[in-house]
């Protein structure tokens, strides 16, 4: 998938001899042959960017779709180009505006940029999103703080700065605008400058720069530069095209990221994971007092080095010694290379119709009901599911800026009028672009967001009289009410084929 060539080099001249030696070029199958950085390089070349090649993107989906098996590996490198690009389009367009206090985006800043891409996923734990947002819930104590990825990739980011030269590219305040770039810090966290320290002048004139890898809300980057005195022009004819990008987002949550088989698929690693969790000890070959359970690993870079999709087959080859949790993990992991998966029992379109039910309390809600009515809690598990245009319930185009183009000359500096070029560009404010008729097609949605209500039957083909007796259950919940009175109503959406009996006994 990629080849590796030094033989040819687009480096500017202005590079030095050095770092046009270093300088590699990949051939990416998506975006063809990308030049990579000799300090990208470095870190390619490492045991904690290496661990990347074997941690799926996509985590279950290569159980529903074979081909969605490409790795974080890759997927960082695409990364790396991709903040690259923008930040020299960035660049190029700025020095290109006639204004006094206009930001600049320096060199360094556009490689800061670049390591940021590449480094990003660092701290991604087996089958990805799998490992933070399902694994490690399940040993969420009370007052913990909420782990994400990012917290692990800062780590392990700090492990690769201790291996290798850096500081004949970069400076010690270079490198944390790289961790600030993959994570910024809480306005709580910040802490204020002492006397001897600087005002983070670039977070101050360029806030831009710090949406391009965490991008918190959709294209709130580019509403911020707007916002900072930089003119980002973007005409409202291409608001459609800009919609489809998100509209695809949706569609592929909907299609592939969230498909029930592929939820099904990582339930079962889950419960595989947690049920060998003490069983799996990392780094190897160490003193028991010196390693870390599966779930422990996240919190020590030594043993997370260890933890990648490995793990899954590491649980098969261990020998259970009448561990009956390992061998129920190891029953688990059969039943998915055999075929035999969860299933998705039934769907219900849920639509708040007083207050706003969490999903914690409407989880915790739908489990007490369906105990009650004899279902085992260990032959079922429910999961809220939320699609929406990667802005929550508002359209992501809402922090997009427009501007549109209008009828004027500019003076060159010999005085000399240019009537073939137009610089003057009027604002539209958002109440145009979303209302008026002139701007606002009625086929756009007016909800961005539908959250969903699913129930998995964990039971094998020998527990079918629970499987029917769960679906009949399922299927007359109409309503939910927490403890605060918040509602949620219920539409099916999905249930299974089976035949549903009104006499059903278990």
């Amino acid at each position: 998938m990629f080849s590796v060539s030094t033989e040819q080099s687009v480096v500017p001249s202005s590079t030095s001899t050095k770092q046009m030696m270093e300088a590699k070029i990949i051939n990416d199958p998506i975006w063809g042959p990308i030049e990579l950085h000799p300090l990208c390089i470095r870190i390619i070349d490492t045991p904690q960017f290496q661990r990347l090649r074997y941690i799926k993107q996509l985590g279950g989906i290569s159980f529903v779709y074979p081909g969605a098996c490409h790795c974080r590996f890759e997927h960082s490198i695409g990364t790396s180009y991709l903040a690259r690009s923008l930040g020299l389009e960035l660049q190029k367009n700025l020095a290109m505006l006639d204004e006094p206090n206009k930001p600049d985006i320096t060199d360094k800043e556009i490689l800061c940029l670049e390591v940021a891409g590449l480094c990003h996923d660092l701290g991604h734990g087996p089958f990805s999103h799998l490992f933070d947002q399902l694994f490690i819930p399940k040993f969420k104590k009370p007052g913990d703080q909420t782990w994400e990825h990012e917290d692990a990739t800062l780590h392990m980011l700090d492990s690769i700065f201790k291996i290798i030269t850096w500081n004949d590219y970069l400076e010690d305040e270079d490198i944390k605008f790289i961790k600030d770039l993959i994570k910024k810090p809480d306005d709580k966290e910040q802490k204020k400058p002492s006397p001897n320290e600087k005002p983070d002048e670039k977070e101050q004139k360029k806030p831009f720069l710090y949406e391009i890898i965490a991008n918190a809300s959709s294209l709130q980057g580019w509403s911020t530069m707007v916002k900072n005195g930089t003119s980002v022009i973007q005409n409202q004819h291409e608001y459609y095209n800009l919609f489809d990008m998100f509209y695809t987002r949706y569609t592929l949550h909907r299609q592939a990221y969230h498909h029930p088989v592929a939820k099904a698929v990582e339930l079962m690693i889950t419960d595989a994971f947690v049920k060998a969790n003490k069983s799996l000890l990392f780094p190897p070959n160490q003193q028991r007092y010196n390693q870390k359970t599966l779930s422990e690993s996240k919190d020590d870079m030594r043993a997370y080095l260890w933890v990648t999709d490995d793990v899954l087959n590491q649980i098969r080859f261990l020998n259970s010694d009448n561990n009956v949790e390992l061998e129920e993990a190891q029953q688990i992991i059969n039943r998915i290379f055999q075929r035999d998966l969860y299933k998705l029992v039934g769907e219900k379109r849920m639509k708040c119709i007083a207050g706003t039910v969490s999903p914690g309390d409407l989880k915790e809600g739908m489990e007490q009901i369906l105990k009650s009515c004899g279902i085992r809690r260990d032959l079922f598990e429910i999961m809220v599911v939320t699609f929406n245009y990667g802005n929550g319930n508002e359209n992501p185009l809402i922090n997009a800026k427009w501007y549109h183009k209008v009828k004027g000359v500019k003076e060159s500096e010999n005085g000399e009028k240019d009537g073939n070029k137009s610089t003057l560009y009027q604002n539209i404010e958002s109440s145009v672009i979303y209302e008026s008729d002139a701007y606002i097609s009625d086929m756009l949605p007016k909800t961005f967001e539908q959250k969903y209500l699913r129930l998995f039957w964990k039971g094998t083909k020998s527990e079918e009289l629970y499987y029917e007796k769960i679906k009949l259950e399922f299927s007359k919940i109409k309503t939910f009410q927490d403890q605060k009175r918040n509602t949620v109503e219920f539409v099916d959406t999905i249930l299974d084929r089976l035949p549903l009996s009104s006499n059903t006994e278990v």
